[in-house]
């Protein structure tokens, strides 16, 4: 049952589903005080280059259809399996200020992984020249764009962290995170004020695409439920 904390919290139930009989199991929710797209917003406008342009690359990923058999995802599974590792630390270090006890320990891990993220992106392209194909093409060349991209991102998200921790000694809040069971359910109990929900989630029918969220939530002394579901979420590139 909802019910407001004695701290003067309140409980926030998520229900996460595809649809109405179909829950989103083990997705893991970030609550934070501040809204990370608009930080990020902010930090593109002040690019000094522009952001890489793949959008007919993307109309080609969004318009993919899943191989017959099962070569693609096993090419492509521990590069997979690393960079939502990599992805989750991230998300992780934006969360916290740089100054934290043990930020530098996360961030040192960060910056390995990464590495060994492009490491294992080397080895799937290898893997995919040898299956041949179109979509193996399309795979070569979207792997491609993603290094692209995610090297362009790294240099001008590089002040992201420091402008998250400052928003989060502002709000005087730290964020949370809470990840759904079987049912679909995940709870946080947070303090009065304006939060953004953020998740990702990969679309279990194109290994190129994922389901983002960024819900935004004004916390009362009341109790929430609130849904996650496809309809208010965004499918992006999952770079």
């Amino acid at each position: 049952m909802l019910q407001t904390g004695c701290d003067g919290n309140a409980d926030v139930v998520i229900n996460a589903a595809w649809d109405a009989s179909t829950p989103i199991a083990e997705l893991t929710i970030t609550a934070l005080p501040f809204d990370p797209d608009h930080i990020i917003d902010s930090l593109e406008a002040q690019a000094e280059s522009e952001r890489p342009d793949f959008s007919d690359l993307e109309v080609e990923m969004l318009d993919y259809e899943p191989l017959e058999d099962d070569r693609f995802e096993e090419a492509s599974r521990p590069w997979l399996a690393l960079r939502d590792t990599v992805q989750h630390l991230a998300d992780s270090l934006n969360a916290i200020d740089r100054s934290a006890p043990g930020y530098a320990t996360q961030y040192t891990r960060f910056r390995q992984l990464y590495t060994r993220l492009a490491q294992r992106a080397a080895e799937r392209d290898d893997a995919l020249r040898r299956l041949g194909g179109d979509q193996m093409d399309l795979a070569r060349r979207a792997a491609t764009a993603a290094e692209s991209l995610r090297t362009w991102e790294y240099g001008v998200y590089a002040d992201y962290a420091e402008i998250a921790g400052s928003e989060v000694l502002r709000s005087g809040r730290e964020a949370a995170e809470a990840t759904t069971d079987g049912n679909g359910e995940a709870h946080f109990n947070l303090a009065p004020g304006r939060w953004w929900l953020v998740a990702r989630y990969a679309d279990p029918e194109n290994p190129f695409m994922e389901y983002h969220w960024n819900v935004r939530l004004t916390v009362s002394m009341l109790p929430v439920r609130l849904p996650m579901t496809l309809g208010n979420s965004e499918r992006r590139w999952r770079h």
